[in-house]
């Protein structure tokens, strides 16, 4: 399968709701810049809008959660990206994070896309 590249960079307001050492959630909107170049080198750049949720949660000393939501809007397609993840640390310096990458893509004919992940981290 041909690769390809997506990228958005996007810069707007953002409000910190929830701030405490256990809890953290912010949210962010503004105006940003879609690159998406396919396999056969055909390339398009658009402007888009961006809507984003960052939450962290520390369940306890060993246990985190964090879940990260993004979502894209430009001519070409809506976006979203939603990202579930627990981190159990195992060492000061390892944890393993397991992870639920859930993509939708209204402009593709497969919309939706889900990916479990299971991860070693390493710390310095």
């Amino acid at each position: 399968m041909p690769s390809k590249t997506d990228a958005f960079v996007g810069v707007g307001p953002g409000y910190r709701v929830i701030n405490t050492p256990d809890l953290s959630w912010r949210v962010q909107a503004g105006i940003g810049v879609s690159y998406l170049k396919d396999g056969a080198g055909a390339s398009d750049t658009e402007t888009g809008y961006i809507a984003s949720s960052r939450l962290f949660w520390r369940m306890s000393e060993t246990l985190f959660a964090t879940n990260d939501t993004d979502v894209l809007k430009s001519d070409s397609a809506l976006r979203v990206n939603n990202d579930l993840g627990f981190n159990v640390k195992m060492s000061d310096m390892f944890a393993t994070r397991v992870s639920y990458l859930t993509e939708y893509n209204d402009a593709r004919a497969v919309r939706t896309e889900n990916k479990l992940g299971v991860s070693l981290v390493y710390s310095f």
